[in-house]
């Protein structure tokens, strides 16, 4: 049998195209070269025998750059089902340079929406097919079918109210098989749009007419295998982005819940909305006060935050009659403009725990607590046990606990036993954490049934102090703190104080914690964002003794050797480069007239005293004493003026300070060496890491995929690797582009227009100043933003008018991303009696303030928003003119 190739592929000089079998019965790879037709187009041939083949047999075509090695590009994965045929040609055209990510198998679209209605097309499959014509397309909006239209008798004569339509499948893929043996040649075609709401044709591929110039021969088989630029019609869907805590309605104690979900779902139905996206919604009960505001800092990441019950819900569900004070005190924090944690959180436990002495003999016998504690017991017998020992301790630090301080499972069965002291103050917290299962199992049930989404937040990491790092240690840098470089956000860097992972370790097990906690949020969300993900490449590491996110370093890291130095014609210095640089002029310019007591205090000549020489002992001097405590930052940034920080593990190996040369040490420098310094501190950041960062993030990333069918959205804010947009494309992860945070460095917008289909576009995320608080407080930034990117001419207006603030949404949604999300408080900004009147209000999260309470709460509750007809009206025209 002679099998035919002709691919069109535009190729450049250096490359060769090839096929791959790589499941031949004989279980051998076979594979053989295409040659160069021309510039657009490679043909090759093989005789082959049908041993050969399975009933199925699958191929790739890829090319391979011989100038540069590497690992060949897959241009396509086909298959070929081989019968009696002698000749078999396969024409492939390929719809190189714009991939379109592949989300079609992912929870939203299997599961939420309804996007396939292959009813509407018939099946067209000849018995004795001589041509079969195969596509291969993505998510496509519902009304749109790919079909196939030409010359031809039985592709009925180019009628574009009558073309064949391709049946819409799972795998992605189209087929159409014709006998077209009585039919004139040559037989010109087309893969064409079709719009079964308008009941013709829109738009055809582009590019001439595609020719069969001659009739099969006997026994010979034709196939075409065609990609069509799809990306006009692709799917889009728009998004709501708000933590539970900021949802009020009329039912609300203070605080958003679970129930309140199913409020904000009814609005998302209303004005057209497809994703709601919250924060993270596990445990941070850590103080019982506005400290555990931080959503990020999870005390467990399986159990949910007790602050998110319906607790009257729960009462009327148990016969418990709320009593007169509990009903005041409700209504009280319920009237709040702001989140008063403090007061929920005592309010709530303290009904819960009344509800709970009523029926704790009761709810343990029943069917579904036993199935929710039999799929749980896992994590919650330990979140139980920790969460009795913080009360019992009344600190979650494991270090007053006494005997309980090192993990035990014995010890903690014993605890937790039903004959044990502490066994009804264990099955409490059973019972709020199967409650909370409930609650939001069912909101999100209401989602899909509402045609909606929810997406969860997958944070890069718990508190050091959470009943994770209690129970598996060893998985974990208890002595490292996880964070983020300095960014436009915050010029000192981020420092999250969660302990880093130790990743080595997590592969001993197959990453198994990551996977049960991957598993435990698809039981109740369709899409996740994976919080910094740039952290799954390489985490940024601050050592425990240090404060300012500038002291840390990306780990893992290829660390430089003095050899380096000297190749960049550097002398090495390990004193002068390793330690601050600190002189009588620099402390005489920081410090002025107060110098004499500083010096007294925290310095031996010109070095820092031994106990005060790192930022956290710095720290817990001025606790008590905040005399001269102005200068702690000025302090910090003495520890700081480093060029380089040593290796945690190679005595021999070193690591550049970020923003070197924004330090007192790099500014004493001469010039040349400054020169040698810039030139070593690329070289570090941008070229050294590659390779081990990328096949880092890959692996890591592969796992978080192979273990949810969730659709995954990366945040790639910050500072970026080049290769990472690939890395999330090829394993169909989508990408984070925020207007106010451009990814390129010589823009100061993202550019809504350029964003790829597999892209979220956001305005502004959680930890950003939104559209109006942004506007007022970046004016000069503001009126580039309002010349170049809204394209109006003259001075901007000092607020950001309703007009302004929907011309930025529209250039969301009219995005080709699959996905605009936009806060809350941005929606509303479009219409000026309903948004807040005070924008500074509306900020959920200042990454540059580390104690920060994240109180934002919304000023309408969501039963006024509902009632609020100019403004839902106007939002869901702009979601429907713009295909979302």
């Amino acid at each position: 049998m002679e099998l035919n190739f002709l691919i069109e592929y535009t190729s450049k000089p250096g490359e060769t195209v090839y096929v791959s079998f790589p499941e031949g019965k004989d279980k051998e790879i076979l594979s053989f070269n295409l040659a160069f037709k021309d510039l657009t187009s490679w043909q090759g041939s093989i005789n082959m025998g049908s041993k050969h083949f399975q009933k199925k047999s699958r191929y790739n075509i890829l090319v391979q750059d011989d100038s540069i090695g590497g690992v060949p590009e897959v241009l396509y994965c086909g298959s070929i089902k081989i019968k009696d045929n002698d000749t078999v040609n396969v024409y492939h055209k390929l719809n190189i340079g714009s991939k379109v990510i592949n989300v079609r198998k992912t929870k939203p679209f299997k599961k939420v929406f309804n996007l396939v209605n292959s009813h509407i097309a018939k099946s067209h499959h000849s018995k004795k097919a001589t041509h079969i014509f195969s596509i291969s397309y993505p998510l496509l909006t519902p009304n749109i079918f790919v079909c196939l239209t030409g010359s031809a008798k039985t592709m009925n004569l180019f009628n574009d109210r009558n073309p064949l339509l391709f049946k819409k499948k799972k795998n992605n893929k189209g087929t159409i098989k014709l006998n077209l043996s009585n039919e004139t040649f040559p037989i010109e075609f087309k893969i064409a749009f079709f719009d079964v709401d308008k009941k013709c044709i829109v738009a055809y591929e582009p590019g001439l007419n595609n020719i069969i110039d001659k009739q099969a021969d006997k026994n010979e088989l034709q196939i075409f295998y065609i990609e069509p630029d799809c990306r006009e019609f692709l799917w889009k869907g728009s998004g709501i982005n708000v933590p539970v805590f900021s949802l009020r309605s009329n039912n609300t104690w203070g605080i958003g819940d679970f129930t309140t979900i199913k409020t904000l779902v009814d609005y998302a139905e209303m004005i057209g909305v497809k994703m709601i996206q919250l924060l993270p919604v596990n445990d941070t009960i850590s103080t019982f006060s506005d400290a555990d505001s931080y959503p990020y800092s999870a005390i467990s990441s399986f159990a949910l935050n007790p602050l998110y019950l319906n607790v009257a819900q729960i009462a009327q569900q148990q016969n418990t009659i709320l009593l007169g004070d509990e009903i005041a005190a409700s209504k009280r924090i319920n009237e709040l403009t702001f989140c008063d944690y403090e007061s929920v959180i005592h309010l709530k436990i303290g009904v819960l725990k009344r509800i709970f002495e009523a029926v704790k003999n009761e709810f343990t016998f029943e069917t579904d607590f036993a199935l929710f504690f039999e799929e749980n017991k896992e994590w919650l017998v330990s979140y139980a046990a920790f969460c009795v020992l913080r009360d019992k301790f009344e600190t979650t630090d494991r270090t007053r606990w006494g005997e309980y301080e090192i993990y035990n499972s014995e010890k903690i069965q014993d605890l937790v036993q039903p004959s044990g002291i502490f066994y009804d103050a264990v099955l409490f917290w059973y019972f709020v954490q199967y409650h909370l299962h409930l609650q939001l199992e069912n909101a999100g049930r209401y989602a899909h049934k509402k045609g909606i989404t929810l997406k969860a937040d997958l944070p890069i990491g718990v508190a050091k102090q959470s009943v994770d790092a209690w129970v598996n240690p060893a998985i974990f840098n208890l002595n490292m703190q996880a964070g983020s470089p300095p960014d436009a956000f915050s010029m000192l860097g981020q420092n999250w104080s969660f302990p880093t992972y130790n990743i080595g370790q997590m592969r001993q097990d197959d990453f198994d914690w990551f996977s049960r906690r991957m598993k435990c949020l698809q039981k109740y969300f369709d899409a996740l964002r994976i919080d910094h993900v740039l952290g799954l490449f390489r985490i940024w590491s601050i050592p425990q003794n240090q404060v300012n996110g500038t002291m840390g370093v990306f780990v893992p890291a290829v660390p430089l050797a003095k050899s380096h130095f000297a190749d960049a014609g550097l002398f090495f210095n390990e004193e002068r480069l390793c330690s601050p640089f600190i002189t009588e002029d620099v402390l005489n310019e920081i410090f002025g007239g107060v110098i004499g007591a500083i010096k007294t205090i925290f310095f031996d000549g010109l070095s820092l005293k031994k106990e005060l020489n790192d930022q956290q002992k710095i720290e817990k001097y001025f606790i008590g004493n905040p005399e001269f405590k102005k200068y702690k930052q000025s302090l910090f940034d003495l520890v700081a003026s480093v060029i380089l920080l040593k290796d945690f593990k190679y005595e021999n190996g070193y690591h550049f300070r970020i923003n070197v040369q924004q330090t007192i040490s790099y500014n004493h420098l001469t010039e040349t060496e400054k020169r040698c310094i810039d030139k070593l501190y690329n070289r570090y950041f941008f070229e050294m890491q590659n390779t081990l960062w990328e096949q880092e993030g890959t692996a890591t990333l592969k796992m978080l995929t192979k273990e949810t069918n969730m659709l995954l959205c990366a945040e790639d804010l910050g500072m970026v690797p080049s290769f990472t947009e690939k890395v999330l494309e090829d394993l169909d992860i989508l990408s984070l582009q925020v207007q106010q945070m451009p990814k390129k460095a010589d823009a100061s917008f993202s550019d809504t227009n350029e964003a790829t289909y597999g892209t979220v576009v956001m305005p502004a995320t959680h930890d950003m100043a939104p559209i109006r608080l942004w506007w007022e407080q970046n004016k000069t930034t503001a009126q580039l933003f309002y010349n170049s990117i809204l394209k109006e001419s003259g001075n901007a207006p000092y607020f950001c008018e309703p007009w302004l603030c929907k011309k930025i949404i529209e250039l969301h949604l009219k995005s080709p991303a699959m996905w605009s999300v936009f806060l809350l408080q941005d929606l509303l900004a479009i219409n000026g009696k309903v948004r807040r009147p005070n924008p500074a209000e509306e900020r959920i999260n200042d990454p540059a303030n580390p104690k920060q309470i994240w109180n934002y709460r919304m000023h309408l509750t969501l039963e006024m928003m509902m009632q609020q007809d100019e403004l839902n009206i106007e939002i869901k025209e702009m979601i429907a003119a713009t295909g979302r």
